[in-house]
Order: structure tokens, then sequence, then C-alpha cells
């Protein structure tokens, strides 16, 4: 699963950029298109924590996003079960 703010948080810290500059501006391609760049010549903050032989901590991952993670099943469910849980809470279905 993708993390999108620590995506948002490494191009901040790379560019200066404001989060609301990026989520407007920065679509996937852009972003490959910068990893790449950034692959062959590395931002600063990251050479010097490899300098400093600081490295990131491994995190679990986190759903931070859901209100609700009762809405997760445990196990696959049919999409007009899924459809009806959402309804059951109140989520708009577009139809």
């Amino acid at each position: 699963m993708t993390d999108w703010g620590e995506l948002y948080a490494h191009v901040i810290a790379v560019t200066g950029w404001t989060w609301d500059y990026v989520a407007e501006n920065v679509d996937l391609p852009r972003l490959e298109a910068l990893n790449r760049y950034w692959a062959q010549l590395p931002p600063l903050h990251l050479m010097v924590a490899a300098y400093l032989g600081i490295k990131p901590k491994e995190q679990e991952p986190v759903i931070k996003d859901l209100q609700d993670q009762s809405l997760i099943p445990a196990t696959p469910m049919p999409a007009d079960a899924f459809e009806a849980l959402l309804k059951a809470k109140g989520l708009k279905i577009d139809e």
C-alpha cells in the first residue's frame, strides 16, 4: 500500500513546494521523472543522512485515512455486499 503522505513529504522536503502545490501539480509520471533524477543526483538531505549513517526506521503500515476501519473486510466480499455495507454506513455510492 502506498503511503501518499510520505510521498508528499518527500517531494516537499526536496523541492520546498507546499502540500497543496504538490497535490495540484505533481502526477505519477512527474513523480516518476523526479525520482529518476533524484536517483542520479540525490537531494542534499539524503546525501547527508547517508554520510552520517542515518537510516530510516522501519514502520508498520498504518491506515490513517479511514475514519471507520470496520469498513475493511477481513475476508473478501461480493461487490453487492460491499455496496450494501457502504450504504449502511451512510456513504454515497456513485451509480
